[in-house]
């Protein structure tokens, strides 16, 4: 756990029982300085218990401490505590390191200023993933003298650390697309050089870096599309704790930023790289609102019983269509993807589990020309078998298997050809039939459900492809 003075934060821990009676518990610590709203009790279910700081007696700069949870039969649990208490007057227009992070959004920038060509950074109210953004635009591409030649923001930080620290700027989607266009901005700290930061531009990408330590990362424009965002990572070098200028230069034009997180510990980069919004903003100097305590719901004796839920009924009609985008229905088009685990218990459709692991998304640009839950696909070179929970009957099942892209949608990629063996319940409707580009394989049959109420689709060929099932009991 970790508290700041300038935060004046305060954090929880959640003490629930995991028996049948009500426990007994207590919670302590080490030092003075640490209050609680409550330090002994008996819990039922659950009870947040709310840890701050005395700042008025807490040690100067930075000091630990521990926090400890003991039951009455035997549990006992600590948490480390650091605390940070500052002795400044903060400056304007500035944002602080507290708890491992520094998070700055982007559009709290202390000075701006014009580049060569009138390029400028416009903000952009209520256009980011937290607040506002910052968008460059104007000029053209900046490839020599970046530091006097640039448009270019300052942000006055404080860092009561030192060392080289991790940091991910967080890129707005913008279509920088075309042969010789690049997504590239410079970061530096104070006046060092800017280090080229470099996005990712066009379907398909992939973007690697090797940090100061020898480890590793890359980044997919997959990933990109997913969280409506690019999250860049980089480096900086602190020598000494302090006031310091983290600065952002114009590359290229049109380029987006929502904001900038940099992390002073490795707990705070792992935590920092797993999420996908990363730590909240800053202690800072702009428009700072400390945060109130949010009380724990209210948890009764009905909520706590856990119910086994029922199992799903079997189907008597539904569309699915197999799809990257698998969130979005379409058409009265129910979406699946390679993730969806056939359960009988749980669920009414999904993949056999052994086969999650090799199928593959097949997306495709198209326009209206082609309904989306016709065009896109799952696929794979290996047999797999999918399953759907239908009452016992005669149905009508409608299939499409192909590539769908024509000529001009083969922009990133060329369509391709797919041998497609289809089997359902027992029987074979399709053996080793090629799929030609622009020639989807259309065709309705008849299925018997038995007693089992289970439709059981194979699928093989050695390079199979499946965009659709229209199902509907006769």
């Amino acid at each position: 756990m970790r508290f700041s003075s300038l935060e004046d934060n305060q954090r929880f821990i959640d003490i629930f029982n995991r028996g049948l009676d009500a426990n007994t518990w207590g919670i302590s610590s080490d030092v003075d300085w640490i209050q609680f709203t409550k330090s002994s009790g008996k819990v039922k279910i659950e009870e947040r218990i709310w840890a701050s700081i005395n700042w008025d007696t807490a040690p100067k700069e930075k000091s630990k401490a521990t926090i400890t949870v003991k039951g009455a039969y035997g549990f006992s649990k600590s948490f480390p505590v650091v605390a940070t208490k500052f002795d400044m007057q903060p400056k304007e227009k500035s944002y602080f390191e507290s708890n491992g992070f520094l998070a700055i959004e982007a559009e709290n920038f202390t000075v701006k200023s014009k580049g060569k060509e009138d390029s400028d950074w416009s903000v952009f109210t209520n256009y980011g993933h937290n607040k506002s953004s910052v968008f460059v635009k104007g000029g053209s591409k900046i490839e020599e003298n970046i530091k006097e030649n640039s448009a270019r923001l300052e942000y006055s930080v404080y860092f009561e650390s030192r060392g080289t620290f991790y940091g991910e700027l967080y890129r707005l989607p913008t279509l920088n697309e075309g042969k010789g266009k690049t997504i590239q901005l410079g970061i530096a700290l104070n006046d060092d050089e800017p280090e080229i930061l470099e996005g990712i531009r066009k379907k398909g990408e992939r973007k690697n870096k090797t940090l100061s330590t020898g480890e590793k990362l890359s980044w997919t424009w997959h990933r990109n599309v997913l969280m409506l965002m690019e999250k860049i990572p980089f480096e900086i070098t602190v020598d000494k704790p302090g006031y310091h200028t983290l600065k952002i230069y114009q590359v290229n034009t049109d380029i987006g930023i929502d904001r900038i997180v940099i992390t002073t510990d490795k707990q705070a980069q792992k935590t920092q790289r797993s999420s996908l919004l990363g730590a909240k903003e800053s202690f800072n100097t702009f428009n700072y609102v400390k945060e109130k305590p949010v009380k724990s719901p209210v948890i009764t004796e009905e909520l706590a019983n856990v119910n086994a839920l029922p199992k799903p009924e079997p189907l008597t009609e539904i569309n699915l269509n197999f799809a990257l985008y698998s969130m979005v229905e379409d058409h009265g088009f129910t979406p699946v993807n390679q993730r969806h685990i056939f359960d009988p218990n749980k669920n009414q459709f999904g993949w056999r589990a052994q086969d999650i692991k090799h199928l593959d998304i097949y997306h495709n640009e198209a326009s209206n020309r082609v309904p989306f839950w016709q065009r896109d696909a799952l696929r794979s070179k290996k047999d797999a078998k999918f399953y759907v929970k239908l009452k016992k009957g005669v149905y009508s099942v409608k299939f499409y298997m192909g590539d769908t892209k024509d000529k001009e949608e083969e922009m990133y990629s060329k369509a391709k050809n797919y041998t497609n063996t289809l089997i359902m319940n027992g029987k074979t409707y399709l053996k080793n039939v090629k799929s030609l580009p622009r020639k989807q394989i259309i065709k309705t049959v008849d299925v018997v459900v038995g007693d089992d109420h289970l439709l059981e689709v194979e699928l093989s060929g050695g390079n199979w492809i499946l965009n659709a099932l229209v199902i509907k009991r006769k």
